[in-house]
């Protein structure tokens, strides 16, 4: 819920710029919060049933994540942003533990290595945060 909150922030404050992309970065953040928010009721109600589909899901929201969070700092900051190398280190781990395990408690278990992976999001997310917005 955290995570399609920040969403829907980040989509709100596009709609107050003027730039030519902000129509399609709101669009994109709106569709991440949307993941978000129909990830929470499937982690809570089928997730053992469909654990692969459920590591498809968070992948590609941890992707999408990563990608909107690059498009806004290219503008502002470029490619070398400090705190987007600590946004994308987060998302990788993410990823990372959500198809390798990074642990036997976490390989063992698919729905800890999901919530574990939405933890390490929400860190990415907080990273996004430390430059602020310019």
């Amino acid at each position: 819920m955290a995570l399609a909150a920040n969403a829907v922030v980040f989509a709100l404050c596009e709609t107050g710029q003027s730039s030519r992309d902000a129509v399609w970065r709101a669009v994109g953040w709106g569709a991440l919060a949307t993941g978000w928010l129909a990830l929470a009721p499937l982690l809570l109600y089928t997730p053992l049933a469909y654990p692969d589909l459920l590591r498809v899901f968070i992948t590609a929201l941890v992707l999408v994540g990563g990608a909107m969070r690059g498009l806004e700092w290219h503008p502002r900051s470029g490619p070398s942003a400090p705190a987007l190398a600590l946004t994308m280190f987060f998302a990788a781990a993410a990823i990372a533990v959500v198809w390798f395990g990074g642990s036997p408690a976490l390989a063992a278990n698919p729905l800890r290595a999901i919530t574990t992976a939405a933890a390490l999001e929400l860190c990415g997310a907080a990273a996004h945060g430390l430059e602020g917005r310019g």
